[in-house]
């Protein structure tokens, strides 16, 4: 029981130091009566510890905001080309969202880590999500005919339903991540918390305050907001029509994920199994995997794997020890790597028990299974009469999606630890985006045409909307590319699933769940 938690805040002179802000002289003579009966005679047992030397930490920060910095900058780019004046204000808000979001860290006092610089990074690339999707609504009002100050007024009005429900979905995932993850993915799950609620607010105000005063002199029919690309805005897919040959491509990949995972399984961290983990840094360019190898296995160590360590510009290999008894393994390892022609130094290294290593595994399904039950409960909230069927067809789209990226995991052999269980959340949250913009725009059109031909609705929703969901695809898709290829070795592995998790959402929320939702209504008449 914590009686007392008094904080340093000057150097103890002398050896004696001040406890200040206690209520009154009780409190102080309780507190004088525990410091004086001495420490309890508990044992203290070290069940996870963690050090990283300075140069990879340096290294992959370095790496890690060099990566954002650049998968921005060409983010930022590409809404300026495409989007003209319009595209140049989502950049001012984006700029805006970078201020906000970090002022209130610093107000939490938020201990920054790669994983929390990766989300910050993500955000705001999920920032121009918003954007992208009322100036997408600004272009249909202005071919239909409205001047450019009303085709704003209804782009917004019209767009705020699907960014309000897409923010939120992702909100509730970082929730789930604060709540439960521990350590970085906390971090990861606060600055995502964070950043969405400040995209929200520079999406929805900072873009119509320019606009608005930009029009407000003089009104014209003419908005620099770009013309889009003709062949992805004029698309006709025929997606319900051939929803089966999209459903059989679907099952296929979901059975070779569930193949991978019982035949080759996942290489676990020591994050779920507990154990050691060294980080062995070269100066040379020479490939030292084998002969790591071969130095412990010759030294009598059992159950060890060595792997080289990509993303960073050092020559690094991790070493890998499941068992927890030998507590000397550091010392051992130090001497076996000062009798190598090629010298070895250790850089870091993590230590986590297996009780531990239990609790966060077990946290870890039941926050991707909680982000499953939330977002889909809050749809079928969201939709009212129809929400059930579009709640069903969501959790279709996150069991593909979540299974087919799990599946890739596992036949890429990345390291599965909390940081990859926040980029499989992320990457539900980011699916989900998709997946509620269609089903938005379905609703939207079935209470326009109605239900008599909802199939053919739910087709022509799916082309309107595919303009919206390329464009936000590739503009996420650049950060987490850059992520995954420049990024340091601590997140490369994320930005690896977020770019595949891109691609598989996509295709969900375009060929999964609509489908679904077509064969719901059909099976359950009137269940939507």
């Amino acid at each position: 029981q914590v009686i007392s938690a008094p904080v340093i805040r000057d150097r103890i002179p002398n050896g004696e130091a001040q406890i200040t802000g206690l209520d009154d002289m009780a409190e102080a003579n309780r507190l004088a009566v525990v410091l004086r009966a001495g420490a309890l005679k508990a044992p203290m047992n070290i069940i996870e510890s963690r050090n990283i030397g300075a140069t990879l930490g340096v290294e992959n920060i370095k790496a890690g905001f060099g990566s954002g910095v650049i998968g921005l900058i060409l983010c930022l780019i590409f809404m300026i080309s495409y989007y003209r004046f319009g595209g140049f204000i989502a950049s001012l808000a984006v700029i805006c969202n970078l201020i906000i979001s970090a002022a209130v860290l610093s107000v939490f006092n938020a201990t920054l880590t790669l994983p929390g610089v990766a989300g910050f990074i993500l955000v705001l690339g999920m920032a121009l999500d918003a954007n992208v999707l009322i100036y997408e609504r600004v272009r249909d009002e202005m071919k239909n005919g409205l001047m450019a100050r009303a085709a704003v007024a209804k782009g917004y009005e019209k767009a705020f339903s699907a960014i309000f429900d897409s923010n939120l979905t992702t909100f509730l995932t970082a929730l789930i991540l604060y709540k439960i993850g521990s350590g970085p993915v906390k971090g990861f799950g606060l600055t995502l918390m964070i950043g969405m609620a400040s995209s929200l607010f520079c999406s929805l105000t900072i873009t119509r305050a320019i606009l608005d005063f930009k029009l407000s002199k003089r009104d014209s029919n003419k908005l620099s907001i770009g013309k889009g690309i003709r062949a992805i805005n004029e698309v006709n897919l025929s997606i319900i029509p051939k929803s089966k040959l999209f459903i059989s491509i679907s099952i296929v990949f979901v059975v070779i994920s569930i193949g991978s995972m019982l035949v080759k399984g996942f290489d676990f961290s020591i994050d779920f199994m507990g154990g050691h983990v060294y980080t062995v840094q070269y100066d040379d360019n020479l490939k030292h995997e084998q002969d790591l190898t071969n130095l412990l296995t010759e030294a009598g160590v059992k159950d060890v794997k060595v792997r080289q360590l990509g993303g960073t510009s050092a020559n690094s290999y991790q070493i890998n020890l499941r068992k927890m008894d030998n507590e000397n393994f550091k010392n051992q390892l130090s001497s076996l790597l000062e009798k190598q022609t090629s010298k070895g130094v250790i850089v870091a290294s993590d230590t986590v028990g297996p009780t531990i290593g239990k609790e966060l595994r077990f946290n870890a399904i039941l926050s991707i299974i909680l982000s499953w039950i939330a977002i889909c409960l809050y749809i079928w909230f969201r939709f009212g009469k129809m929400g059930l069927g579009f709640g069903f067809g969501t959790l279709v789209g996150l069991l593909h999606d979540t299974v087919i990226t799990v599946g890739f995991v596992s036949l890429a052999g990345l390291s599965v630890d909390g940081t990859l269980i926040a980029s499989i959340l992320t990457m539900i949250g980011y699916s989900v985006n998709d997946t509620i913009v269609v089903f938005d725009r379905i609703r939207e059109n079935t209470g326009i045409n109605g239900r008599a031909h909802f199939a053919k609705t739910v087709n022509r929703s799916i082309n309107e909307c595919f303009s919206r969901t390329i464009i936000t695809s590739v503009t996420t898709f650049f950060v987490c590319a850059v992520i995954a290829f420049m990024g340091g070795s601590s997140i490369r592995d994320f930005g690896l699933v977020m770019v595949f998790g891109i691609i598989v959402g996509t295709y969900s929320s375009i060929a999964v769940s609509s489908p679904f939702v077509v064969w719901w209504s059909k099976r359950f008449k009137g269940g939507l």
